[in-house]
């Protein structure tokens, strides 16, 4: 048997158009990021962090949303936790803006930022230890729309290759949106059976 390489818990809430969050939890502390809250699911949400009595430390969201309503700011309004965007965002909710490279504390933990430009310019793929949440960047055997509005694909191809590129093959991946159901993957899969890891020709 694999050695799960997280140090957080983590908590998928899974919405019927394939949507995903997650709940990341320090097991300690328990203090917890909540990761892209969907609306319709605050409930359920707030269920799972009585159930695994957990404080929201953080809500993250790693993208501009096109393909949900987004429970951030009724998030922040029920705990007060910090909504925090890259700089690029746009998003009014927004309350604590995170760059490249820049970490949130989480109990004995930290989760590392990384901007990834590309489904749109304010995307961001959050490290946990031993884990990295994707959003639309990197999908479970695919990538998110690439028409989207704002994506950039010559950004998305350096983005894939600047974290993905050199992780280890351990990492669990958690995407932010999978239509089969599934709410993790792990780096050495994604090389394996996804194209857009695998492609070397940026044109």
């Amino acid at each position: 048997m694999v050695r799960d390489p997280r140090s957080v818990d983590v908590v998928p809430i899974a919405h019927p158009r394939g949507c995903r969050s997650y709940l990341v939890i320090d097991p300690d502390s328990r203090e917890a990021c909540v990761v892209d809250p969907l609306l319709d699911h605050l409930r359920e949400t707030l269920d799972a962090l009585a159930e695994k009595r957990a404080k929201v430390r953080w809500i993250v969201e790693t993208h501009s949303h096109g393909d949900h309503i987004s429970g951030a700011a009724a998030l922040h309004r029920r705990t007060d936790a910090p909504v925090v965007g890259h700089p690029a965002s746009e998003g009014e909710v927004v309350t604590h803006r995170a760059g490249d490279g820049d970490a949130l504390a989480l109990g004995e933990h930290a989760l590392l930022v990384h901007h990834a430009p590309g489904i749109t310019r304010d995307a961001i793929v959050l490290e946990a230890p031993g884990a990295l949440f994707t959003g639309d960047t990197l999908l479970i055997g695919t990538v998110g729309l690439r028409d989207a509005p704002g994506s950039d694909p010559h950004a998305w191809y350096e983005t894939l290759d600047r974290i993905f590129g050199e992780r280890d093959e351990s990492t669990i991946l958690h995407p932010g949106h999978d239509d089969m159901g599934r709410d993790m993957t792990t780096v050495k899969a994604e090389r394996r059976g996804n194209r857009w890891l695998r492609e070397d020709d940026r044109e």
